[in-house]
């Protein structure tokens, strides 16, 4: 079984940005925002190889879950599952109390994890104006809600 330890994060620099685009591309997923958003970005490693990318958009008391992708030779392995109980313990310890995304491939995923669908008008206006939620993910993305008191429920 996995554990944290064997799962390294860092924060993602400018010098990651090409490989973060080729990930996100290779999975249909929205890369053109990334360089303002890649401090919010982290990357995560089994030993020395990087194996995903993902991260959240604070503005708090919210969060935008954005860019959450692991390469296909490490799916199925509970990586995914580690990756985002880092990011939950992270938004949880930063604030934010609701967390929100877009998905067109991932629902099932998502749901496992807690997430409820939602109205996109339904969610707050700090969500709505980023870019992602705004221009970059379509219409026909399904929005996803977590609230953060029950993260670790």
């Amino acid at each position: 079984m996995l554990n944290l330890k064997e799962l390294r994060l860092t924060r993602a620099t400018e010098a990651d940005l090409p490989w973060m685009q080729q990930l996100l591309q290779e999975n249909q997923l929205p890369d053109s925002d990334l360089p303002a958003v890649v401090n919010d970005l982290m990357l995560a490693y089994q030993d020395s190889e990087l194996i995903g990318i993902a991260g959240i958009e604070p503005y708090p008391p919210y969060g935008l879950l954005r860019s959450f992708v692991i390469t296909l030779s490490f799916r199925g392995q509970g990586y995914g599952r580690l990756l985002y109980n880092h990011l939950i313990a992270h938004a949880s310890w930063t604030g934010i109390r609701e967390l929100y995304l877009l998905t067109t491939t991932a629902e099932s995923f998502f749901l496992k994890m807690g997430f409820d669908r939602v109205e996109r008008q339904t969610v707050p206006l700090a969500i709505q104006n980023t870019r992602e939620f705004s221009e970059l993910c379509p219409s026909i993305a399904i929005c996803m809600k977590r609230d953060a008191l029950s993260l670790f429920s």
